[in-house]
């Protein structure tokens, strides 16, 4: 186990919920922000080379999520991973394991 899911399972019922709640709000919305700031980044490398057109930011903005999910499901160690039935790609985005 590494240190993370050790330190989960030992604060496991010693948080309240809308706490633990509250956290991943938080977390979800500062990573959102990075995610963002990356997106508005790479816009400002393509401008020069390819416009700021409506067909750049598309490109853009659905590269993002399409590398989101490539990292998402190479992720092998995670211990949700154990419990998921093994899915192909993009079906896993669409509709999510009933397992």
């Amino acid at each position: 186990m590494d240190s993370v899911t050790s330190t989960a399972m030992k604060m496991r019922g010693k948080v309240s919920p809308a706490v633990f709640r509250a956290v991943i709000y938080i977390v979800a919305f500062v990573t959102g922000a990075i995610v963002m700031s990356f997106e508005m980044l790479g816009s400002r490398y393509l401008n020069p080379y390819f416009g700021s057109g409506i067909y750049t930011w598309a490109v853009l903005i659905s590269t993002v999520p399409a590398a989101l999910q490539w990292a998402i499901s190479s992720v092998d160690s995670s211990p949700i991973a154990r419990y998921r039935q093994p899915s192909s790609g993009w079906s896993s985005a669409v509709r999510p394991s009933t397992s």
